[in-house]
């Protein structure tokens, strides 16, 4: 089950979104366009834990996290998660989030420049950044547009790979 948040789901008087996709089990793929604005959100913990068959996630061009205190868990159980988009200019964390497992068990995690998750690797944010951003590794990858559409597909008609367009 593929599900795009377009224009019609604004969330810019949001603060805390813990849990908002917590468990959704047959979500595939996620895009969450760019009226999901996340500038005064405060808590993202669980967000989109065990989200077990998600393979893809577009964070659009509005997720900001300049405000919030609490990441823990966010994409805890995610195992079949491959890529996460974001825009060129996402900066992830400000110091002291909690960021405890924020990537524990996302086995299938890769970033933009290949740098595969690692259970060897810190769980926390320390790869929560456009792989290859500042010569550094990390988990997500820059999306190719702007208009909120999945910049990437993933699925059996390309033998479960991800394809992502520009």
């Amino acid at each position: 089950t593929s599900l795009a948040l377009c224009a019609n789901f604004n969330t810019s008087k949001v603060t805390d979104m813990q849990s908002m996709f917590n468990q959704c089990r047959e979500l595939t793929s996620l895009c969450l366009g760019d009226n999901f604005n996340t500038k005064i959100v405060e808590k993202m913990s669980s967000m989109f834990f065990n989200c077990g068959s998600l393979t893809i996630l577009d964070l659009g061009d509005n997720f900001n996290t300049s405000k919030v205190s609490d990441m823990q868990n966010m994409f805890k159980g995610c195992a079949y998660l491959r890529t996460i988009l974001v825009n060129q200019d996402f900066v992830l964390l400000h110091p002291g989030v909690n960021s405890t497992d924020m990537f524990y068990d996302c086995l299938s995690l890769v970033g933009g420049k290949n740098t595969k998750y690692s259970n060897s690797y810190k769980n926390d944010a320390s790869y929560a950044r456009i792989d290859g951003s500042e010569g550094k590794p990390g988990y997500f990858t820059k999306r190719f547009t702007s208009n909120g559409s999945m910049s990437g597909e993933s699925g059996p008609q390309n033998g479960g790979k991800l394809v992502l367009k520009k």
